[in-house]
């Protein structure tokens, strides 16, 4: 997980905010989690960072994480489509997955296939899937080291099916992909990253 000495209290406290309940729905439906919002409204992505900015867009796409974290996909999806890199298109494509607009998602996925979380993903996502009660309904996430098309293929069918047993493993995916994509994007906007 993020450094967290990268982020402002600022940050950190966002990080933290009904963390327990952040980014636990497959697919959003209605508003997010209001206090989130009442503080995420006021800052600027400077504000959540430690250190000085070095790559705006990458500070900008700390921001959409965030309201993404808390379940605000317009906002988010506002600020990922104005940012005209990789990691924009990555958070997009998130976004569009947790709204349940899967084909969009995985048009996004495509603009941004050889982002290094795709790499980073997969040890983590071999050992959720290892780790599952449904590791055989949810293996095919894990072709070519993680195939973020499959998790949303995965996403759409337990949509449908809110009972399904994978649902906990999709979740737990989707939440490790968040993370080291936010992790990804404060390095990139304090400048410790290539």
């Amino acid at each position: 997980m993020i450094d967290r000495t990268l982020l402002s209290k600022a940050g950190q406290d966002l990080l933290a905010l009904n963390a327990d309940q952040a980014f636990s729905k497959l697919v959003v439906q209605g508003d997010g989690f209001a206090p989130a919002r009442e503080v995420l409204a006021t800052l600027k992505p400077a504000d959540l960072l430690a250190r000085p900015v070095v790559r705006s867009d990458e500070a900008q796409a700390v921001l959409s994480g965030l309201w993404l974290w808390h379940d605000w996909l317009d906002e988010s999806h506002t600020i990922s489509q104005g940012i005209h890199t990789a990691t924009g298109s990555y958070w997009h494509a998130i976004m569009h997955r947790r709204e349940g607009d899967f084909s969009n998602a995985k048009y996004w996925y495509a603009k941004c296939a050889s982002h290094p979380v795709k790499k980073l993903i997969a040890p983590k996502a071999a050992e959720i899937v290892s780790g599952s009660k449904a590791a055989q309904a949810v293996s095919a996430v894990l072709l070519g080291g993680f195939d973020p098309n499959a998790l949303v293929d995965l996403a759409e069918d337990v949509h449908r099916r809110p009972v399904d047993p994978a649902m906990e493993t999709i979740i737990a995916l989707q939440r490790a992909e968040w993370e080291l994509l936010f992790e990804v994007s404060v390095l990139g906007a304090v400048g410790k990253r290539d």
